[in-house]
């Protein structure tokens, strides 16, 4: 539950924000109690902005599209919610994805799916929602102190 409610705020931020030139998310204060270290094991291609042209009704934010990191952010938010102590965070994914295909008047949640899948993201849009409506999507994949963490969470807008 606390893991949906974290995604959550990220997500909602970021739909909050999704028209800025650099999306602006809120400044968060450390715990210095909450030590969560941060290997970020992400492929490069994960960490830069991406859309395959003006029709389609996907767009993959990256690191530079933020003022602040959002994986940074997960991190702080995550440690958080931890109880005290020092944490290994290792994440191999973590994506923050706008999907619209209402906004581009687009009934392509097939296609879409085809698209995320090629990707290695399909498994984070289980539920129907996630495609036929615009939202933003947050997901996750890695390991927080040797426990594997998969997870995503959708905010519609």
């Amino acid at each position: 539950m606390k893991a949906r409610l974290l995604f959550a705020t990220l997500a909602l931020a970021t739909s909050l924000n999704a028209w800025s030139v650099t999306i602006e998310l809120d400044k968060l204060s450390v715990d210095s109690t909450r030590k969560v270290v941060l290997q970020d094991k992400r492929p490069a291609e994960e960490k830069v902005y991406r859309r395959d042209g003006m029709r389609s009704p996907i767009q993959y934010f990256g690191d530079k599209d933020f003022k602040t990191p959002p994986l940074d952010q997960f991190s702080i938010l995550l440690g958080s919610q931890l109880p005290p102590g020092d944490y290994a965070l290792e994440v191999s994914k973590f994506r923050i994805i706008d999907v619209f295909p209402q906004r581009m008047n687009s009934a392509t949640a097939g296609a879409m799916m085809g698209v995320l899948g090629s990707m290695g993201y399909s498994t984070y849009f289980a539920a129907e929602e996630s495609t036929t409506q615009d939202n933003i999507t947050c997901l996750v994949s890695g390991n927080l102190s040797s426990k594997a963490i998969d997870a995503s969470v959708s905010v519609p807008y």
